[in-house]
């Protein structure tokens, strides 16, 4: 299953369909923020992890994000920065991961603005289109993966069309590495 959405809060009820036949799961979210700041009653796409974190049988992992580490650390959620995810290999995601199958979320904040201008949340430092292609080759060969989104494109603010030529490269790489 490949979900393409705009908000970041699509993730909540595909992880809860997920549960439904699988006892465990990881949860690999690659964005540029936390997304743990405090439940409301409203789900929103700055407290979705929150919300996901509180799911029975789901583990959380982060990669490449910029701001709010301090959160990630004082939830005890592993994360990995932009520069030691470049360093993932299929032996590394084989140690770090559990067995448990695995869904992937992908918000496009992740990349850099220059890769990725239409975006809500733009955040310098973040990955090439090549950088987050690769990882996701990584992760794809080497883990069960059971579900992917890819959230938070704004088409608004991507006048060049240069986000969605990085949405077409990321698909790809997905369509062409995903063993299903």
């Amino acid at each position: 299953m490949i979900v393409l959405g705009g908000d970041h809060c699509i993730s909540y009820p595909l992880v809860q369909s997920i549960l439904k036949k699988e006892k465990e799961i990881n949860f690999i979210y690659i964005d540029a923020h936390s997304d743990l700041y405090k439940k409301t009653k409203k789900l929103k796409n700055w407290n979705v992890i929150s919300a996901v974190s509180q799911l029975k049988g789901v583990k959380l992992f982060n990669l490449g994000a910029r701001r709010e580490i301090d959160l990630l650390e004082r939830k005890r959620i592993f994360h990995m920065g932009v520069e030691e995810s470049l360093r993932l290999t299929p032996k590394k995601c084989l140690e770090l991961f559990t067995q448990n199958p695995t869904y992937l979320s992908i918000d496009l904040d992740v990349l850099d603005p220059a890769f990725a201008p239409g975006v809500s949340d733009r955040e310098g430092g973040g990955y090439s289109t090549r950088e987050l292609s690769f990882i996701l080759e990584t992760l794809l060969k080497s883990l069960r993966i059971i579900g992917i989104d890819l959230v938070e494109y704004n088409p608004q603010r991507d006048s060049s069309d240069i986000t969605l030529d990085s949405i077409r490269r990321i698909l790809r790489v997905i369509v062409q590495e995903w063993k299903q």
